[in-house]
């Protein structure tokens, strides 16, 4: 029995030409598995049944077509989403997030028809041949893994003619040389006359973005903890979700990409990509993360996204750093739960125009309502200030209120020792406290500038002669000292009579005035 070879099979012209010449040059049995990431015929995609066909016309003695479309959706796309995926800042992962897809069911086919092998379609020169293989090593390291791109050096002009020689139906003509991958999260478009990144794209490249719909439209898109959930109120899943709003943003022209891009294996390419849905999701995303993530966590957020991008677009799906990744951004989207109002305008606009928070469920009612309310930035219908909702609340802010670190928890209670004071005591006996603190406060100050001054007017000889700037201030006929002179509280001035009349007392009982006996 010949060896088994599991194929990657697209529909495409590489991969059907790759079945035939698998079969004459390597003498294997060759399985077509073809993957449904949502290029369906809806979508501009073909119909399976052709691809099917297709694929056993080529020779394959089995094609195996599989359903993977909420399971891209779910496990892929949304994780790209709440990461607001884009390789330098521009492209979507949009094959990058489909290789991990096929490559876990070529896997787990070559496991069920007993393969050796697996083989794809990809050229040597991009970066499909890298998400392949890694993604193979990690899943499954026995599997051999073969590439007849790389081995045939056929041009694609070839390709179409060993594809008319052998009888392969196939779309793809020498005048319309494009290859095309297209799954759910958009499509990325290749080769032609869009090799040169001079060369204006032609027209017909475009299927996802033609303008059908000149109005313009608003659409509001909810989020339940960084994952959309909803349009304009009507829940639906992932999948449904991502291809209604591609449609709707299709549809006005949005979601166009022409980019030169760095790819993994060291060359610039020139690429098209039509990505309506992606890019509104991410929008869409990126501007809720904007009202709900805290400061810190929201800039280290976006610190790490790039990373991520790099590590799905270099084909490490399965690599436990981008794994570890996943954890944080995963567990930074708990409060990311709220809606965004897009507005979607012809040619090609997408723009938002407002966004809400909502309350938070999870949490405890009095949490709850002490996050939500409208002296504290939020009310229960989202952001919305309090007096008229216009601007910033006006009401002063407060010092230190709470210190989060120690070195600033002793600089609170030491600058503002009334909030400590307030907490144990409540405010009626902070303001006591400050008040004794205030007053003894100057007292110290006072005595030591009355100190200073006895020791200025002190004679050589050391007898303490008469002070009369100190009498002079204090009967307020001549210069005051420096520094401000506050009334003693209360509780001070009881203890300055009660002193007062002891010593009045005393110089009585000294003078005979009184008789201590008597009394």
């Amino acid at each position: 029995m010949p060896d088994r070879v599991v194929l990657a099979y697209s529909g495409g012209l590489d991969t059907s030409v790759a079945v035939r010449w698998l079969i004459e040059h390597e003498g294997v049995e060759v399985i077509a598995v073809a993957v449904n990431v949502g290029q369906a015929a809806d979508r501009g995609g073909e119909d399976w049944d052709a691809i099917r066909a297709r694929a056993l016309a080529a020779g394959a003695v089995e094609a195996v077509v599989i359903d993977a479309r909420h399971e891209m959706a779910e496990q892929f796309c949304v994780p790209a989403l709440q990461a607001n995926a884009r390789y330098e800042g521009k492209y979507p992962l949009v094959s990058a997030l489909s290789r991990p897809v096929i490559v876990r069911h070529l896997v787990a086919e070559a496991r069920r028809h007993g393969a050796h092998a697996v083989a794809h379609g990809c050229t040597g020169k991009g970066n499909d041949q890298v998400r392949f293989e890694v993604g193979v090593r990690a899943l499954a390291p026995d599997l051999g893994i073969v590439a007849p791109a790389r081995v045939w050096g056929l041009t694609r002009d070839d390709c179409v003619d060993l594809a008319e020689k052998w009888e392969i139906p196939i779309t793809v003509t020498k005048e319309k040389p494009y290859s095309i991958d297209d799954n759910l999260w958009g499509k990325a478009i290749e080769c032609g006359a869009i090799e040169d990144p001079w060369a204006p794209a032609p027209d017909d490249v475009y299927t996802l973005t033609r303008v059908t719909e000149p109005e313009p439209v608003d659409v509001v898109v909810g989020f339940e903890a960084g994952v959309p959930v909803s349009l304009d109120g009507t829940s639906f899943g992932p999948y449904d979700l991502i291809a209604r709003l591609g449609a709707l943003a299709g549809s006005r022209g949005f979601g166009r990409l022409d980019m030169v891009e760095n790819r993994r294996v060291g060359i610039k390419s020139r690429e098209i990509y039509e990505c309506p849905g992606a890019l509104s999701l991410i929008v869409a995303h990126a501007d809720l993360e904007d009202l709900t993530i805290e400061r810190d966590l929201h800039h280290e957020k976006a610190r790490l996204e790039p990373r991520w991008s790099e590590l799905v677009y270099d084909g490490l799906w399965y690599s436990p750093l981008r794994g570890a990744l996943q954890a944080f951004i995963t567990e930074s989207q708990v409060h990311v739960t709220g809606e965004v109002r897009l507005r979607f305008a012809a040619p090609g606009t997408c723009a938002v125009t407002g966004r809400r928070s909502h309350p938070l469920p999870h949490l405890p009612s009095r949490r709850r309502r002490r996050l939500s309310h409208p002296q504290r930035g939020l009310d229960p219908q989202g952001l919305r200030h309090r007096a008229g909702g216009s601007g910033h609340p006006q009401r002063p802010a407060q010092p230190y209120p709470r210190a989060r670190r120690p070195d600033l928890r002793c600089r609170s209670s030491r600058d503002h020792p009334r909030l400590l004071c307030t907490r144990r005591h409540g405010r009626r006996h902070a303001r006591a406290c400050q008040d004794d603190r205030l007053h003894s406060r100057a007292r110290s100050r006072r005595r030591s500038r009355i100190a200073r001054l006895r020791h200025r007017d002190r004679p050589a000889h050391g007898r303490a002669t008469a002070l009369p700037r100190i009498e002079q201030a204090r009967s307020g006929c001549g210069p005051p000292l420096r520094g401000t002179w506050l009334p003693p509280s209360p509780r001070a001035a009881a203890r300055l009579k009660i002193r007062a009349r002891r010593r009045l007392y005393g110089f009585a009982a000294r003078t005979g005035l009184i008789n201590p006996e008597a009394q």
